[in-house]
């Protein structure tokens, strides 16, 4: 009997020796090229009809990011590296899924980049974004409309151009996050946002570039609202990336503490929360799982 199950035992072992696992899906072609105009605008990683893939001007850590579908604080980057800007071009097979996309770009991380990472859980500092009142809402937040309404461009010598009309060579799908953007085209510029057709876990998810730690929708509100917010910019402000969402860019973009928004004077963000949205972000501590990033080196530029 123990013959039995040791010959048993010793054949499931071979049998699994010569297993073949699937290889990860890779992009058919791919140019990665380090971008140093030190210029503030950036393209998310997106993926066009026909399998066309392209990023602009975008910082490792945000490459990351989207190809393992990470908030900020979701990965661990102790790297030089880390804020080094790249663009990308590649092309996938013309039937390809943005989540097909977003591993072929971890291959290619693995590949170009040397990318070694492992999971754990660490104690992090969060905000949980709450209502102030749950009667009402602040005078700048409102449900959304059927159709997208107009943004909200402040006037003065201090305000930001209106966001320009998407341009027909960014119509695609990010890799990233779908609930990271708004439905409708959005303004995000560094003290002045007007966001359409946002859900509210999206708005939770945009704080996170401001205040640099993970917000947590705790307001308990559904559906898609409209969002006006002016506040102060600090800092340690992370511009957005061209968000290409619904075929609209949201823009425009600048580096933080640069242009007229230095200029500005009123309240900070948190002020501007509670005044004008009627919410607050209340601090605290909660387990993340978090991808930590081992290895990584500079790639190989084609």
């Amino acid at each position: 009997m123990r013959m039995c199950v040791a010959v048993a035992f010793a054949l499931l072992i071979a049998s699994g020796a010569g297993a073949q696992f699937p290889a990860p899906p890779t992009f058919e072609v791919a140019s990665v090229k380090a971008n140093r105009s030190g210029q503030p605008l950036q393209i998310l990683p997106t993926l066009q009809p026909g399998g066309r893939v392209f990023a602009i001007n975008l910082p490792l850590r945000e490459l990351i990011q989207t190809a393992y579908g990470l908030r900020r604080n979701e990965l661990v980057l102790a790297s030089p590296l880390a804020e080094a800007r790249f663009d990308l071009e590649a092309r996938a097979s013309a039937g390809a899924t943005p989540e097909q996309a977003a591993a072929m770009l971890r291959a290619l991380l693995a590949d170009r980049f040397g990318l070694k990472t492992h999971g754990e859980t660490r104690e992090l500092p969060v905000y949980r974004l709450e209502r102030l009142n749950a009667a009402r809402l602040g005078p700048q937040i409102k449900p959304s409309a059927a159709a997208c309404a107009p943004l909200t461009v402040p006037s003065g010598p201090a305000a930001p151009p209106p966001p320009p009309a998407p341009p027909p060579s960014l119509a695609g799908s990010l890799l990233g996050p779908r609930e990271d953007g708004a439905e409708c085209p959005s303004m995000f510029f560094p003290g002045v946002w007007s966001m359409r057709a946002m859900s509210m876990r999206a708005f939770a998810l945009a704080l996170e570039r401001l205040v640099q730690r993970a917000v947590v929708d705790g307001t308990g509100l559904t559906g898609r609202f409209d969002f006006d917010i002016t506040y102060v910019p600090e800092s340690f402000e992370v511009p957005f990336a061209g968000n290409v969402l619904g075929g609209a860019v949201g823009g425009p973009f600048a580096e933080p503490g640069s242009g007229p928004s230095s200029q500005r004077t009123g309240p900070s963000v948190f002020t501007a929360l509670r005044d004008q949205l009627g919410l607050r972000l209340e601090a605290g501590r909660a387990p993340v799982d978090v991808l930590v990033v081992d290895e990584v080196r500079q790639p190989t530029e084609n």
